[in-house]
């Protein structure tokens, strides 16, 4: 996680910068280094809630902490052991 809020720390000095300075160039870095920063964050969360979800941890409660809702936990993260299954015979969802 240090490499992490380093990354962001950069990333609010390059927002910082650029909100000083209106230099375009210095714009197009922040918002570059912001979405590498979320890539960054989205995939941090992903094991958070993977992990969690392993641990025995509900959906609903995994949604409170993150402070949005149980459907989209649900959806963004579906468990193996929920996840749709075709049936050989029919083809459609079970």
């Amino acid at each position: 996680m240090d490499a992490l809020s380093a990354r962001i720390e950069q990333t609010r000095q390059l927002l910082m910068r650029a909100r000083r300075d209106v230099d375009r160039q210095r714009w197009v870095q922040a918002l570059e280094a912001l979405a590498e920063a979320a890539r960054a964050v989205d995939d941090c969360l992903e094991q958070a809630v993977q992990g969690a979800q392993a641990a025995g941890i509900s959906d609903s409660e995994i949604a409170r902490r993150l402070g949005v809702s149980q459907p989209a936990i649900s959806k963004r993260f579906p468990r193996p052991d929920r996840r749709r299954r075709r049936t050989h015979d029919e083809g459609t969802p079970t």
